[in-house]
């Protein structure tokens, strides 16, 4: 911002900018990320990975209680 227009916009005022540009940012790119993210192949081969590293989580936790 140049100074002249700097005179003029309070410190109130560039806070309430800068939440205006923050929250249209953030609008904007979830759904972008959505659209343009990682493929569901790739999350549904996490969550599977996920659900194989708590199975065996919960085997060895099994096998240490008895």
């Amino acid at each position: 911002i140049s100074p002249r227009r700097a005179d003029r916009l309070s410190t109130r005022d560039l806070a309430l900018l800068a939440t205006g540009l923050g929250c249209s940012t953030l609008a904007l790119l979830g759904p972008a990320m959505m659209l343009f993210g990682r493929p569901r192949a790739f999350s549904a081969a996490r969550r599977a990975m996920d659900q194989r590293l708590e199975a065996s989580a919960h085997a060895v936790i099994k096998e240490s209680a008895t």
